[in-house]
This record gives C-alpha cells, structure tokens and sequence, in this order.
C-alpha cells in the first residue's frame, strides 16, 4: 500500500503485522516511512529510533532519519523563520 501511494492504508497493514510480531524490522520501519509521507517526522523518528535500537546497521533507516530530520528542520523555519522575514521585508514597506 505504501508503494502504491495510500500511507494511510499502509499504516492498517503494518499496525496488523506489529501485532504479531512487535519487532518486525520491515513494519517498524514501514510504519516511519508512512508517518513521514503523512507529514508526521516526529513521530515517524520514534519508529525510526525503535528499528535503530534492535537493528543498529538496518540498510535505510539512516536515510530515512536524515530525511525526516530535514522535514523537521524546513517546518521549524517555516513556522519561525520566515514570518520573521516576511514582516521584514521590503515587501512590506
């Protein structure tokens, strides 16, 4: 589902394969990658951490911390950032 483009339908198949088998690197990892696509890089870092602490070297996990950690850091300047220079702008004046 992930593949095909439906994060949230993905999220129902991976949540049902974690009750099965709680430390399933694929899902944990799948999950973050879902929660990223949604738009959730908090959240989708502490599925990212819970592969990381059972699979230290798991192929992919790294690249998708990086890139939920740059989504993090475009929405902290988004969000404080550039009202600041908006209101400063000689766009403004």
């Amino acid at each position: 589902m992930l593949m095909l483009g439906d994060p949230t339908k993905a999220l129902t198949w991976f949540d049902r394969a974690l009750g099965i088998d709680a430390n399933h690197i694929e899902s944990l990892h799948g999950k973050g990658i879902a929660l990223l696509n949604l738009g959730d890089p908090d959240v989708a870092n502490e599925w990212f951490d819970q592969v990381l602490a059972i699979q230290p070297t798991h192929p992919g996990t790294s690249n998708s911390v990086i890139q939920s950690k740059g989504l993090l850091i475009h929405s902290y300047v988004q969000m404080h950032y550039m009202p600041r220079v908006l209101r400063n702008s000689c766009w403004e004046h």
